[in-house]
């Protein structure tokens, strides 16, 4: 399987596919595209594992875009930190 991600964490992308298809994780490959400005978000691999279930349900390749909308709704909150 491979796998193309604007993502922090590359291996987390092998795991969570390798997770959510059962195949083994030297079986997927993620090539790490722009990152931009994450701000924390692309450390989390969910939107790969949407695609990945997509691709393998629809037997080729997909590109999932999420709106701005859905991206701040899966945004776990983190306390903000405080200068002292």
């Amino acid at each position: 399987m491979l796998a193309w991600a604007p993502t922090q964490n590359p291996q987390a992308v092998q795991e969570t596919i390798a997770g959510v298809l059962g195949i083994k994780k030297e079986d997927v490959t993620c090539h790490v595209t722009l990152l931009g400005g994450g701000f924390g978000r692309k450390s989390k691999p969910d939107q790969v594992a949407e695609a990945a279930v997509l691709s393998k349900q629809l037997g080729k390749p997909v590109k999932v875009v999420w709106s701005r909308k859905t991206i701040f709704a899966s945004i776990i909150s983190t306390p903000s930190p405080r200068c002292i």
